[in-house]
């Protein structure tokens, strides 16, 4: 009778469960409708791993949580059942078997799975445009190697660091492959774009190297997400991805407003070259300064708890060196005579960041 009573009583308690354990599984099916929707290759393939670990977990929770309530409706023990010794649902070899094998096939799935997905995102495109990524405190610099200057130098965007306004731009061609290599200056950072579903790190002296193929126009944000100082919230940058024809266009305007920029050297009245370091970059990346005479160089160091100063090189070799000193500060220093030519003119601590000409002649 007791038996009898057990197996009666258990499919309405069943039933009455169907409708939320229905609208469990169809919920997160639904929400997952409002996640961030793919713009490249990599990402699709990262969307698809999601996809795949979620459908998986949803239908291993309502088997699971139907199990449980199956066997909690119909072995529960009432007053005055007998309970022999050994009758319960853990004497069923199969059941074990099964408790131990499905898990096991789950992890074997997954796992090849994975390193299926992983082969093609970390796979190198052919004939890609390669874009040289570099953050620093608190920015991040871009770099084209492939659309050169008047001068020979490749062409580059740089985001002052700091509470600026202005975030760097990251433009890329759609359906073009792109290959990005990523490398700190100074101390951990993390290249991450969200749309794009997709970060790595950027660790100081190693180049990391991965790619993609947009296929999606738009802009869309990206930031740093390792803490990495004081103006880590302000590291942000914009990703641009334009149709080709838009793109060629959008890089030649660039690089001939390079070219002008770099054609205007700030020249020294009087003597007195005037040059201010503020968000981790100098006001201008061209100085024009008198032959053969002794000129002044009238610095400002604006960047508050930051340490800039002045070097002069030729090639490697250093003609002059400034004192270092932390902003807010300013300082006048005095260079000897230099022969007419052309020169480089850096910060000594941030010397990939904060660079620029020095003309002499």
């Amino acid at each position: 009778m007791g038996t009898g009573r057990r197996r009666d009583a258990s499919p309405p308690i069943l039933r009455r469960r169907r409708g939320w354990l229905s609208a469990l599984l169809v919920l997160p099916v639904a929400l997952s409708a409002c996640a961030t929707q793919p713009v490249t290759d990599v990402a699709r393939e990262i969307h698809r791993e999601y996809e795949i670990t979620l459908t998986i977990a949803l239908v291993m929770f309502v088997l699971v949580g139907t199990t449980i309530l199956a066997f909690v409706v119909r072995f529960r023990h009432r007053r005055g059942d007998p309970s022999p010794a050994g009758s319960g649902p853990t004497d069923d070899r199969r059941l074990q078997t099964a408790f131990w094998l499905v898990p096991v096939l789950i992890v074997l799935f997954f796992l090849a799975n994975e390193m299926v997905a992983l082969g093609k995102i970390d796979a190198r495109h052919p004939h890609p445009l390669r874009v040289d990524v570099e953050g620093f405190q608190w920015q991040w610099r871009f770099t084209y190697p492939t659309y050169r200057l008047s001068d020979g130098s490749a062409l580059s965007f740089q985001g002052k660091s700091g509470m600026h306004p202005v975030r760097p731009v990251l433009a890329l061609p759609l359906g073009r492959p792109i290959e990005i290599h990523l490398t700190a200056g100074d101390v951990l950072h993390a290249f991450f774009v969200p749309d794009f579903l997709f970060q790595r790190m950027a660790i100081p002296g190693r180049v990391g190297v991965f790619s993609f193929t947009p296929d999606r126009t738009g802009t869309f944000q990206g930031a740093c997400t390792e803490l990495c100082g004081l103006y880590h919230s302000k590291m942000l940058f914009t990703v641009k991805v334009l149709p080709p024809g838009a793109f060629a266009t959008y890089m030649r305007g660039q690089v001939t407003a390079a070219n002008h920029a770099k054609a205007a050297c700030r020249t020294a009245p009087g003597g007195v070259a005037r040059l201010v370091a503020s968000g981790i970059a100098f006001d201008t990346n061209c100085l024009q300064v008198a032959a053969n005479a002794p000129v002044k160089i009238a610095f400002g160091n604006r960047d508050a708890g930051v340490a800039h100063n002045v070097q002069i090189l030729q090639g490697n070799t250093i003609l002059f060196t400034g004192a270092i000193v932390t902003g807010p500060k300013a300082i006048t220093y005095t260079v000897h005579p230099i022969p007419p030519g052309t020169y480089t003119f850096r910060c000594e601590i941030h010397p990939t960041q904060m660079v620029g000409t020095f003309k002499v002649g």
